[in-house]
């Protein structure tokens, strides 16, 4: 049984490039591979427990398969009559419930559960047995297509009594909390909230706050970028782990933004994270970390 849980998105994104000449391609994405993948590179014992559509195996197998994740938490619903329901075909499901999880939930090795998405305040207080072992909740806010419209008192229930590890983007807390205007703002605000906060600032490098104070990590770019999409996903997961373990948080911090740029050397997915990479990573955090103390 796995240490880590992970529960996102599975779907597949259609690239349409711009010109004449060029094909359009369909490419595995979605929240939770590029989650997955970003845990994957600090902890080798974690396991995506999600739905998925009725093509999982066509798209998303190989690449399972490649990295050595199991598909085991890898959930593809049917309605009683036998047949699937098509809305989930190509987009899966991206919520998941106590149904889902719960076969995952009574290891005593259990340290951490990462969430993506998710916005019901009830499932995360439904967590709080699991908690109750000292098992972390972390949760990666996403902003989407209105779902969250009493987000003020939604997030403050969840951050204040049901959740550890909350994650954000500054555009997202922008759009979520208009009053903020700053940089600055969104510090003083999340210093209050009752759990440790990933405030991820784009290109800018990222925040961890815990106890009221803010450990900053910048950009780091270290393997080459190609594509940003799934940074965020990618480090949120991987701080989380970080977090989990009992790091520092300025370490925390560097770990987000390593794994950030592993997930931006290549388009769509890392297509390999094994033993070499996490030596690699982790011996990178070590350095920067070294170095952002020693000119403190």
């Amino acid at each position: 049984m796995p240490r880590y849980i992970l529960s996102g998105q599975h779907l597949i994104d259609h690239i349409i490039p711009w010109g004449p000449g060029k094909e359009e391609l369909y490419l595995i994405g979605g929240s939770g591979g590029y989650a997955l993948s970003g845990m994957a590179m600090f902890t080798d014992d974690v396991i995506h427990v999600a739905y998925a559509g009725k093509d999982f195996e066509e798209f998303f197998g190989a690449w399972y398969r490649e990295n050595g994740f199991s598909t085991a938490g890898v959930v593809i619903p049917y309605q009683q009559d036998g047949t699937y329901l098509p809305v989930q075909a190509k987009y899966g499901r991206n919520e998941p419930n106590m149904d889902l999880l719960g076969p995952w939930l009574d290891d005593p090795q259990l340290r951490g559960i990462h969430l993506l998405g998710h916005g019901n305040a009830v499932f995360f207080e439904q967590l709080s047995a699991v908690r109750s072992r000292g098992v972390k909740v972390g949760y990666e806010m996403g902003v989407m297509d209105g779902m969250y419209v009493d987000h003020d008192a939604f997030v403050k229930e969840i951050t204040d009594r049901y959740i550890d590890y909350f994650s954000v983007s500054i555009s997202e807390a922008y759009r979520l909390w208009p009053e903020l205007k700053t940089e600055e703002d969104a510090l003083a605000f999340f210093r209050g909230f009752g759990c440790a906060v990933f405030l991820r600032l784009g290109t800018k490098g990222a925040y961890m706050i815990e106890g009221g104070r803010a450990y900053f990590s910048p950009l780091v770019d270290a393997f080459g970028t190609v594509d940003p999409t799934g940074c965020g996903n990618s480090s949120t997961a991987a701080a989380f782990v970080s977090y989990c373990e009992g790091d520092a948080p300025l370490r925390s911090a560097y770990v987000g933004a390593v794994a950030a740029s592993v997930t931006a050397s290549y388009t769509g997915f890392v297509p390999k994270v094994d033993d070499a990479l996490r030596r690699q990573c982790r011996a990178l955090v070590d350095r920067l970390v070294e170095e952002a103390e020693g000119r403190a």
